[in-house]
């Protein structure tokens, strides 16, 4: 299998189920879709160029600052989880932010005193 590297960092898209589900992953670059409808017939189905989209983002790697950005965005969700906050998308900016304001490592967010300060913004 041929696997790219990701460069750089990037944008973290979130999807919120309403049965409760929540999936995280690095929003596709609009680099790929592109390139890839280039590389096709104007009159390709969606669903080859979707199947295309989702096998390149399926093999090119992530990159440390990315998975870090994914792993904020993770955290952000569990402080809000801990102090019974509603998560939403603004929340979870909210937190995020306020965890690099900070500068809170990653690893550090879930420790009892951040997840009260970083979330303090959510509960007003």
């Amino acid at each position: 299998m041929d696997v790219e590297e990701e460069e750089g960092g990037g944008d973290v898209d979130v999807y919120l189920g309403l049965n409760g589900g929540i999936w995280i992953q690095r929003t596709v670059p609009t680099e790929w879709e592109n390139a890839i409808r280039a590389d096709q017939d104007e009159r390709a189905p969606l669903a080859e160029t979707l199947q295309k989209l989702r096998h390149r983002h399926a093999t090119t790697r992530v990159s440390r600052t990315m998975r870090e950005s994914i792993a904020r965005v993770r955290n952000s969700i569990e402080c809000l989880r801990l102090v019974h906050c509603q998560i939403t998308p603004d929340s979870i900016e909210i937190v995020a932010k306020a965890s690099l304001q900070e500068g809170v490592r990653v690893a550090d967010m879930l420790l009892p005193e951040w997840v009260v300060k970083l979330t303090a913004g959510t509960r007003q």
